[in-house]
């Protein structure tokens, strides 16, 4: 009997990105199948946070009824077109619990009917023409290109001697009473770390977060990665001297002696100070990678930051393994540390390019667009309408853009496109184009993160001082930015009033003039 499924398209695991990419795979009815390793999807949610919390929010009530704007404080829905399928019909958690998400991409998965097959783990990957994928069952999968959804499946572990006694995040047990009156060690400074931190606020003699870097707090990044203010009230057990520390420091290595842990740290100080501490438990909180091992050598793709991404292209593909792509968190190698490609916020808006890139290059379905005459009015009255409204450029502040074209009389609009695609594959030499983004601006204090001395709100002229989020239009003419023009940051984010407009008109009317004088 044959066992071996031959499809255009096979994407490997069925978490949020696999189910968007699903999702418009299917709108463009591509011949894709969705293989996923449990028996539902989502699964990494069904186990993860640990603590069952999600820190990604749900604001329910906005003032608002465009069900794209209100997608700017949802980072929990995937993109699609029943109103059931808002996360906001699971939830009015601001922070909703894992399995509420779990029940949600179920859900999602069902009602379009996607085609997965459960209970089907890829165990090798090789390639000669197409891709072939061994599996679990037995059968035999062949695909023209391959997409990996996994996200992270493998934990991340440092290189530090003695490691090994440590117990990873992923396989801690949660029972508090085995830390009663211990000392902890948790490696690693990210939520994860103060999540379990502040769960054994009330268990622990001593807790000690350690690593080399110094904590970055989201409220000062705008980085959602960095540690959330809903995880920080560790950070006061620290300040107000209640036994626990916050430690910059390199762990140099790790003994086990008496049934404790002898631990040999550098503080990152300019004395350069060793000290040796006990404890108790050492738990590790470094996060997760990418795990390649299931690829033949022949399409094994490359890795970078130290080894938990694999290497990209601006359209998601493999540097040096053609027709693979990557979704998910996986796509955060193009931001990393940056913007939200690593969450659902971020990611489904790659999804969505990466859909529409593959059917284009593929299929020959054009990008979509919208022609606009070359005008200051017309093409004015589509950023201020797409500013107002968007979700992508707001979630993907400086990472997505959108690109407006200059073709003699004519303006052609793409909506939501990474702004390294569009200048590295996308316009040539000869093109002239916009690139609207939102983007925050650079905060001039470094102490307290509320102290921002803004500019006026009728300071149009110095709207590049902007510190909040805010509309930024920049002129592009062979493949070189030749100006750039910001829309004065707003308390609401609402961009409609005449200190608004009248400055953007002026600055596109710059460039329609230049194009008639060049005519």
């Amino acid at each position: 009997m044959d066992k071996t499924s031959h499809k255009d398209y096979i994407i490997i695991g069925a978490g949020p990105a696999g189910l968007q990419l699903g999702y418009f795979f299917q709108k463009n009815n591509l011949d894709f199948l969705i293989l996923e390793k449990d028996k539902i999807s989502g699964s990494f949610f069904r186990d993860n946070p640990r603590h069952r919390s999600l820190i990604s929010i749900n604001k329910v009530f906005t003032g608002f009824d465009d069900k794209d704007f209100n997608l700017r404080f949802d980072w929990n829905s995937l993109l699609c077109d029943k109103d059931e399928l808002q996360f906001k019909e699971y939830s009015t958690k601001y922070f909703p619990k894992a399995d509420t998400l779990v029940n949600y991409l179920n859900d999602f998965a069902n009602a379009y009917e996607l085609p997965i097959n459960y209970n089907v783990e890829v165990t090798k990957i090789g390639k000669d023409e197409k891709f072939v994928l061994s599996a679990s069952n037995g059968e035999t999968y062949v695909c023209n290109y391959l997409i990996v959804a996994t996200g992270w499946v493998a934990p991340y572990i440092p290189n530090i001697s003695g490691i090994e006694h440590g117990v990873h995040y992923m396989d801690m047990k949660l029972d508090k009473e085995i830390y009663q009156n211990k000392r902890v060690l948790i490696v690693g400074k990210g939520n994860s770390a103060f999540e379990i931190a502040e769960d054994l606020v009330d268990t622990t003699a001593i807790t000690h977060i350690c690593s080399s870097q110094t904590i970055k707090m989201a409220w000062n990044t705008h980085y959602v990665g960095d540690v959330r203010a809903v995880n920080n009230n560790f950070l006061d057990t620290y300040h107000l001297k209640s036994q626990n520390a916050i430690l910059d420091a390199d762990i140099n290595s790790i003994k086990e002696e008496d049934n404790q842990f002898r631990v040999k740290v550098t503080y990152n100080n300019l004395a350069g100070e060793e000290e040796e501490l006990i404890y108790d438990h050492i738990l590790l909180c470094t996060g997760f990678k990418f795990d390649n091992s299931i690829f033949e050598d022949e399409c094994k793709p490359e890795v970078v930051i130290k080894g938990r991404f694999p290497n990209q292209t601006p359209e998601y593909e493999s540097v040096n393994v053609k027709d693979l792509y990557f979704a998910g968190t996986l796509t955060h190698m193009r931001d990393y540390k940056k913007q939200a490609s690593g969450f659902i916020h971020g990611f489904r808006y790659n999804a969505s390019f990466l859909a529409r890139n593959l059917a284009n290059k593929n299929h020959q379905i054009k990008l979509p667009s919208v022609e606009l005459a070359w005008d200051t009015d017309t093409l004015c009255d589509k950023i201020i309408d797409r500013i107002n409204s968007n979700s992508s450029l707001w979630n993907q502040y400086g990472y997505f853009g959108d690109l407006a074209v200059i073709n003699y009389d004519k303006v052609t609009y793409y909506e939501s496109l990474p702004v390294d695609f569009i200048n590295e594959k996308m316009m040539g030499e000869d093109s002239e184009y916009f690139i609207i983004t939102m983007e925050f601006g650079e905060k001039k204090e470094v102490s307290d993160h509320l102290s921002n001395t803004r500019i006026h709100r009728d300071d149009y002229e110095n709207a590049k001082d902007s510190v909040f989020i805010h509309p930024i239009v920049r002129h592009y003419a062979n493949n070189k930015m030749v100006n750039e023009f910001h829309i004065i940051e707003d308390l609401e984010a609402i961009w409609r009033e005449p200190i608004h407009i009248k400055p953007l008109k002026k600055f596109i009317k710059s460039v329609n003039d230049l194009n008639k004088i060049s005519e």
